[in-house]
């Protein structure tokens, strides 16, 4: 029996291996520096602000004391507040515990929630609007006059007609029962906005509100639509009270210039509707939700706006709103639940004296970050003692995972607080988690293949994925993005492990191809020392020598080469999988969705630059990473072609 030898190349990629390892980590070093200098860079509290302090004696407040950071939960210990409730009116609704909502009719708002709400708006106002007076709501004008309350009473206006009527019913008799509490019947809210009603049915509550001659009678609106609808309805109300609200106009004011732009919405609609009072019903800032334009939303920005607005407000306002009303995400997105100056808990959210807290808790993303150091030094040293360290060396794999972990870190919580703020269901918030995860396996297994070249399969599969997922996404914002998130903290990881993975990856493998073509391991260098199918035969070295036996199944099977290879000593053509078209495919989608983005928000609009610059990296990413798979894919099958030759030699002795 003869033996078999094999003549191995001599080929070592410990080399490109090495410098492959080091743009890795000196990459994420990058990365790491660029991601500390913007949680600094957003978590800094200036020092000056043009609105740095409520001028207290204009807003109605005369203390002893300045420090009023704890107003308006309450005035702190030792100051003397002369008048203790500085806003004009709020807006007040009950609906600001979990589960409760105006359209559950079975779940009717206590009477004791009602008190307990308005003792703790007492430091804040002496007034409230309300919006309707079904669902226990009727009960605000008695406890409004326990505590010393004036009300602005709402009726809920809309498409259900006998329901129009008898909640009108329902108000103008507590209008005439509680005369000295009640000084404004307002009769339907926004209902032209939403085309509920027409406008010749609104005249016609607005005309039964005003024969009963309870109260005057108000209808609110924003201000556009009562401009649109000035000559039918300004002879049915005795004030026209308008919402003004610079957040959601159709060209969104930004908080810097927001009061001035309330300021002259009122002159003009003074000057429309002289000589008819012209009451503003609704004005603020949300505290959290996506930027529209110039309009960024945030507890920084309410509070601004809200210091800056007492300084010129006119003697009789109302504010939106008293409690953040989270059902509201329902219909308007996470925004939508975050107008109140107080949060659901009863929290104070707006302070009215001292620096402007920042809207990025920098300290919990340096801690977020420290902890996924340690998680990450521990996954690469998990890797160092696993497969991974046929591939790497120990330490790089640690090195690895402690600045991968620190990138992470402050993204994953962001992107946490991005699920929690717009997950309106279990569904959203699950669906929104597993999107997530998806980003965050795709990173990781974007790093493994940039240290060591596996893992390549899965991940296409996980980008082809990720890409789907964020393209359906990106559509929905394009075509109607007014509700929905700006997301990007989570792509923002697997788009830079991605262009990692392709600049190590690249550049190791043409190391490795340089180093091979020089040791004469090439198909040419196989051929010239006589390897060919020819050479074979001119020695004597045929289907004899070496048939089936040598080179078929038995010889090769074993290392996955199947028997065709060998038995025509060519390689079989390398034909690109179809992953890679789609990946180019969703790349270019994605790429294109982000332009249009940007060129509808506009460059000003920095959450939807963001987003936009995180959907080009990912599409830049992937596209380039799927290249380095090729190209991986392609050498791997060239270095299967060109395998150790087996040689037979007869026995000693033979």
């Amino acid at each position: 029996m003869p033996r078999l030898i094999a003549d191995r190349p001599a080929f070592s990629r410990s080399a490109p291996a090495r410098s492959a390892t080091v743009r890795l980590i000196m990459g994420l070093s990058l990365c790491l520096g660029a991601l500390l200098a913007w949680i600094l860079l957003m978590g800094h509290t200036p020092g000056e602000d043009p609105k740095p302090a409520l001028n207290t004696q204009r807003a109605g407040l005369d203390v002893q004391r300045t420090d009023l950071n704890a107003f308006p939960g309450g005035p702190e210990p030792g100051s003397s507040i002369r008048r203790a409730a500085p806003l004009s009116c709020l807006s007040y609704a009950p609906y600001r515990r979990t589960g409760d909502a105006p359209w559950h009719a079975d779940r009717p708002i206590r009477p004791e929630q009602i008190r307990a709400d308005l003792t703790l708006l007492q430091p804040l106002t002496r007034c409230i609007r309300t919006y309707g007076v079904e669902h226990g709501l009727d009960a605000v004008p008695a406890i409004a006059r326990e505590l010393g309350f004036r009300v602005k009473l709402g009726v809920w206006i809309g498409g259900d007609a006998v329901g129009n009527e008898r909640h009108l019913e329902r108000a103008i008799a507590l209008a005439r029962d509680y005369r000295d509490v009640v000084d404004l019947l307002i009769v339907g809210n926004e209902v032209l906005l939403r085309g509920e009603l027409s406008p010749q049915g609104l005249v016609r509550l607005l005309d039964k509100a005003r024969s009963a001659n309870v109260a005057p009678v108000a209808y609110a609106e924003v201000w556009e639509f009562w401009q649109r609808h000035a000559e039918i309805l300004r002879g049915h109300v005795d004030v026209v009270a308008v919402h003004v609200l610079p957040y959601w106009e159709d060209e969104p004011v930004g908080v810097e210039r927001a009061v001035e732009h309330v300021q002259a919405v009122l002159r003009t609609m003074n000057d429309v509707f002289a000589p008819l009072p012209v009451w503003l019903a609704e004005t603020g800032w949300p505290s959290a939700g996506r930027q529209r334009g110039s309009a960024v939303p945030g507890i920084r920005e309410q509070t601004r706006f809200m210091r800056a607005w007492l300084e010129v407000a006119p003697p009789d306002y109302n504010l939106i709103e008293a409690f953040d009303q989270p059902w509201k995400r329902d219909l308007e997105g996470a925004m939508g639940g975050h107008w109140g100056i107080l949060d659901a808990q009863g929290q104070s959210k707006v302070s009215w004296q001292g620096p402007l807290a920042p809207n990025v808790d920098a300290a919990a993303l340096i801690n977020a970050l420290l902890g996924g150091l340690v998680g990450g030094g521990v996954l690469g040293a998990f890797m160092a003692r696993g497969r991974g360290a046929q591939s790497a060396t120990p330490s790089a794999w640690i090195a690895v995972g402690l600045l991968a972990g620190a990138c992470l870190g402050p993204l994953v919580v962001l992107q946490i607080e991005m699920i929690a703020l717009w997950g309106r269901s279990a569904m959203e918030l699950t669906l929104g988690s597993l999107y997530a995860l998806l980003g965050l396996a795709t990173t990781l297994m974007a790093l493994a293949f940039a240290l060591s070249g596996q893992h390549r399969h899965r991940l296409v599969i996980g980008i082809g994925v990720l890409l789907a997922l964020t393209v359906a996404q990106a559509l929905t914002l394009v075509l109607d993005g007014r509700y929905r998130p700006l997301i990007w903290p989570i792509l923002i990881a697997p788009a830079l492990g991605l262009l990692l993975a392709w600049a190590s990856r690249m550049r190791g493998r043409e190391h490795g191809a340089e180093a091979y073509g020089a040791e004469g391991h090439g198909a040419e260098a196989y051929g010239a020392e006589g390897h060919g199918a020819e050479a074979y035969g001119a020695e004597g070295h045929g289907a004899e020598g070496h048939g089936a036996e040598a080179y078929g199944a038995e010889a090769y099977g074993a290392e996955g080469r199947g028997a065709d290879l060998r038995r025509t000593g060519r390689a079989m053509p390398f034909r690109p999988e179809l992953g890679a078209v789609l990946i180019l495919l969703l790349a270019g989608g994605l790429a294109v969705c982000a332009v249009t983005l940007v060129t509808i928000e506009g460059l000003h609009n920095t959450q939807a630059v963001q987003a936009g610059l995180a959907w080009v990296l990912l599409a830049v990413g992937s596209t380039l990473a799927q290249r380095a798979m090729n190209r991986d894919a392609i050498h791997a099958h060239q270095e299967t072609s060109h395998q150790p030759v087996i040689h037979a030699q007869p026995p000693s002795g033979a």
